[in-house]
């Protein structure tokens, strides 16, 4: 998580909480609290909001596969959150995530 921080650090768009270190165990990942709606639960938002959120996604998808060659690839969509006050949307991982769905490519 810290390296997909680290990519996407000063993205427009995109933001991931830091992870504290020192309250993270193997088995407990604690980060920054994210605050926003998880974008599972947007298919009754506004028809902008919708659209704005698939189409950063998508740049998102082909950022990380064509530039940064590391990619999120966590189907659990309840890890990001929109956040319409900072118009960003937020990703976050579970312990799993950090070992299973983070994948670099060459």
């Amino acid at each position: 998580m810290d390296r997909f921080r680290q990519l996407l650090g000063n993205h427009e768009t995109f933001s991931v909480p830091k992870v504290i270190h020192s309250l993270t165990s193997k088995q407990v990942l604690t980060s920054e609290l994210v605050y926003g709606v998880p974008l599972d639960q947007l298919a009754s938002a506004d028809e902008n909001i919708r659209n704005w959120t698939a189409g950063s996604l998508l740049r998102l998808t082909l950022e990380e596969l064509f530039h940064y060659q590391f990619m999120q690839t966590d189907p659990n969509w309840s890890n990001f959150f929109y956040n319409e006050s900072l118009k960003k949307a937020c990703t976050t991982c579970n312990k799993q995530c950090m070992f299973s769905s983070l994948k670099h490519y060459y």
